[in-house]
């Protein structure tokens, strides 16, 4: 049930605003750092839990090394995000669909892990 009311909120935040409008970006990256800070959390969370493991390839054991591989990745991206929107503004409503729809992902595992580790 959970998950289907947070992608009916992550769907109903989809911007409609103008394309100059820097608020909404804004808010789209602060909303994909959250749901990967949140995903990192639970994660760490259920490494004490025996019969979990991390399903993601790239992480391995979930760990100091998988937290600074995913704190570049979202970090690198929101930084490339901002020098291409200096330059392009109206890049701004295409940044800002593409961060809201990839915190969905995130968040969607950090509730699956607080579930897998109660």
């Amino acid at each position: 049930m959970r998950i289907w009311f947070l992608a009916f909120l992550l769907f109903f935040t989809l911007p409609l605003f103008p394309a100059d409008s820097g608020t909404w970006w804004k808010w789209s990256l602060l909303t994909m750092a959250g749901s990967n800070a949140a995903d990192t959390a639970s994660s760490l969370r259920c490494q004490s839990s025996p019969d979990v493991h991390e399903a993601n390839p790239l992480y391995g054991q979930f760990n100091a090394r998988a937290v600074s591989i995913k704190a570049g990745l979202v970090g690198g991206q929101a930084a490339v995000q901002w020098l291409i929107v200096r330059k392009a503004r109206k890049l701004k409503r295409f940044f800002s669909v593409l961060n809201f729809g990839q915190s969905a992902a995130p968040a969607w595992a950090a509730v699956h892990n607080m579930e897998v580790c109660k």
